[in-house]
């Protein structure tokens, strides 16, 4: 047994072991490494969290720190905190599906500049179905529109769902007027409170109900004039966040989306035409307001769904593989989306994934996997052993991973190769993975080295857009994770990117230099001398 002669030798036991456990954090040296200026803005911002933790959260009745997200969105947007952290250059969102990124409310204003967008219904429009009836969206040929469309009625009992109704003459008759129509299809689009935490308290029902946000989404955004618009959006959108890169996982799965014209041939080439007008286009408009170097520039994640077949798979390569050598600045990478839980294993498609690397040696291309892995509360079972097979086919970061904690020697693998996990707290607590902040495994990996980035992953279907609430939801609830360690994340999200070395060596610049008016205008706004000395404790 060990024994202490004295009080004062106990505490330095203590303190030498706190130390020798923190030192194994991936931001052990960051206090050290930081400017007097930094720690000045570190200890305001802790100091700010301890203050509120004792003015809101212990006095709110029903929530504290680390309550579920939904519930503690409107106290989180009260608080000084909040304020700090949307403030804050977030350097790259990583993990992103192109298709859930702007309010939904916007996206559907998108729409309806378009007079020729149609609506139909699974079940009439009545105020007894509102609940269950289910839109589908679709832009017709304006020379068919008014064939299509006439006569029809959402609002009858003899409504036949299969017929096409104009969506401007339905959302004015809607009950309750345009308003509530719009309110109706945005919480369609998204998950509240009730849905996620009542009706669809299960991964299984929530994901039924997640998949189809996405299919009545498509509609909507698979319009040619939609589509940039919705790119400018989202990027400005991104830099109004502090985000200042992104690479976004957008589904070729879909052959087609419809042209100005209302054809639906508009092909996966034309898709990145548009995309990169967009981000040119955005480029230029920052530019004339002064603030281009808040943005870095975007990428496309090329992904498909992994409940295909073994030939829809080789042809979605090929695909990908076509679009790389056109478009080599645009395809960072290539992934499987989906429901991991009930998708096919990444070791099922061994013969496609080693072809696909094995083709891109023969054309000298480079489009490395970028792998959801480890999305599921499995333990050794075929789900979680996707963790196996994406290090093995050398994944360039883990999507998730919220597994992974539960393998140390794969947590040490990826430590060893520099493979980076793309952590969504939001998306893992409203998808049911998890109760919330507290709990999240995301502790585990950053204590014990792992280098992580944060990640919204859905953020106009989790109300979490862009990246502000998953940060914050980080540092309120871990008294260990500083502003300094903010930074830390930041800086290696984009240190991790698939920008090309100069590009990115711009991006990091760029970067540090936001970063410090960061901190000066913390440290003008709130920082108060700790002593009469002006000493600031170690955070």
């Amino acid at each position: 047994m060990t024994t202490y002669p004295s009080i004062e030798a106990y505490e330095d036991a203590r303190d030498k072991l706190i130390l020798e456990d923190r030192a194994s954090r991936f931001d052990a040296d960051a206090w050290d490494n930081a400017s007097d200026l930094e720690k000045r803005a570190c200890a305001a911002v802790s100091r700010v969290r301890k203050e509120e933790h004792e003015e809101i959260w212990k006095e709110e009745e029903d929530l504290e720190v680390g309550s579920p997200f939904l519930h503690a969105k409107a106290t989180i947007q009260r608080t000084r905190l909040f304020a700090i952290i949307r403030r804050m250059p977030k350097g790259a969102l990583l993990h992103a599906h192109m298709d859930a990124m702007i309010d939904p409310i916007a996206l559907l204003q998108l729409a309806l500049a378009h007079p020729n967008f149609a609506i139909r219904t699974t079940a009439p429009l009545l105020p007894h179905n509102l609940s269950h009836a289910l839109p589908e969206f679709l832009a017709l040929p304006p020379d068919q529109f008014a064939l299509k469309t006439t006569g029809v009625d959402v609002f009858s009992t003899a409504y036949d769902p299969l017929s096409w109704a104009s969506l401007l003459e339905t959302r004015e008759r809607f009950p309750g007027g345009v308003r509530a129509f719009d309110e109706w299809v945005a919480g369609l689009l998204s998950v509240d409170a009730e849905g996620c935490y009542r009706t669809h308290n299960t991964m299984g029902k929530i994901w039924t109900r997640f998949v189809q946000v996405f299919e009545i989404t498509a509609g909507l955004l698979g319009y040619e004039p939609v589509l940039k618009s919705y790119f400018k959006a989202l990027l400005h959108s991104c830099v109004s966040d502090g985000v200042g890169y992104v690479e976004l996982r957008t589904n070729f799965f879909r052959d087609f989306y419809v042209r100005a014209s209302g054809e639906a041939n508009l092909s996966h080439r034309e898709w990145l035409l548009i995309f990169r007008s967009a981000v040119r286009e955005v480029e230029d408009e920052l530019e004339a307001e002064g603030r281009r170097d808040t943005f870095y520039g975007a990428r496309m994640i090329y992904v498909t769904v992994r409940f295909i077949t073994h030939e829809e798979l080789r042809k979605a390569m090929e695909d990908c593989l076509d679009l790389k050598q056109e478009f080599p600045e645009l395809i960072a990478g290539f992934d499987l989306v989906g429901h991991e839980d009930y998708g096919i294993p990444l070791h099922t498609y061994l013969s496609e994934l080693l072809w696909f690397q094995q083709r891109q040696r023969e054309l000298g291309l480079h489009v490395p996997f970028i792998f959801h892995a480890g999305e599921t509360l499995g333990d050794g079972n075929e789900v979680d052993s996707n963790l196996y097979d994406a290090l093995l086919l050398g994944t360039r970061r883990i999507g998730h991973g919220y597994s992974l904690a539960k393998h140390p020697g794969l947590m040490r693998l990826c430590k060893e190769r520099g493979v980076l996990i793309e952590m969504c707290p939001i998306s893992n607590e409203l998808l049911r993975l998890t109760g919330g902040i507290g709990n999240h495994p995301i502790s585990v990996l950053l204590n014990h080295g792992m280098t992580v980035a944060l990640c919204s992953d859905d953020p106009s279907i989790f109300q979490n857009i862009m990246l502000s609430y998953d940060f914050f939801q980080l540092i309120n609830a871990s008294e260990i994770t500083t502003l300094l360690s903010l930074k830390q994340l930041a800086r290696q999200s984009i240190e991790f990117s698939e920008m090309e070395l100069e590009a990115k060596s711009s991006a990091i610049k760029r970067w540090e230099k936001q970063w410090e008016a960061f901190v000066r205008w913390i440290v003008d706004e709130f920082d108060r001398k700790q002593n009469a000395s002006g000493g600031i404790e170690r955070q």
